[in-house]
């Protein structure tokens, strides 16, 4: 079963809820890279998580006692068009689990996030991916989707 976890339960829980977001961050190449491990994105990642007063982003636990994944997921809002989109920009699988139970988990999750999405008159659900399977879900179950390429070239010296 996945939830969204409320600000006062991940300031109560951060610890157990930290280590996975920072998996998170470094768990591919590409997340390695554009986001990456640092103390100041943590720190941030926590305010934004624990502001009561502004919930635009959101920690989600699934699986059995909540232990199996983590994701991070944003609302944002088009500062040209004023389209509202949710960002499912990470999930991590924090402990192995059976192929079976990482499908019933990501359709959980899928269907979570479109109801959160709808309920927040968001008009799609955006992420970035390394991740091959999201690709595959694309071509095989969202026929909808419109696929772009967001890529990251690192400047060096910069």
């Amino acid at each position: 079963m996945i939830k969204r976890v409320n600000h006062t339960e991940i300031i109560e829980r951060w610890k157990e809820f930290e280590e996975p977001i920072i998996k998170a961050l470094t768990s591919s190449k590409g997340a390695n890279i554009t986001i990456g491990y640092s103390d100041s994105a943590v720190k941030n990642i926590y305010k934004k998580l624990t502001n009561p007063f502004n919930s635009s982003m959101q920690l989600w636990v699934a699986g059995a006692n909540e232990t199996k994944y983590t994701a991070l997921t944003q609302l944002q809002k088009c500062e040209f068009t004023g389209k509202v989109s949710l960002v499912w920009f990470s999930i991590t699988r924090i402990e192995d689990i059976e192929p079976s139970e990482v499908e019933t988990i990501y359709k959980e999750g899928e269907k979570a996030f479109k109801d959160f999405a709808v309920k927040n008159k968001c008009e799609a659900i955006v992420g970035y991916t390394d991740l091959d399977y999201f690709a595959e879900k694309v071509k095989s179950d969202w026929p909808e989707a419109v696929t772009r390429y967001y890529f990251y070239l690192p400047i060096s010296g910069n």
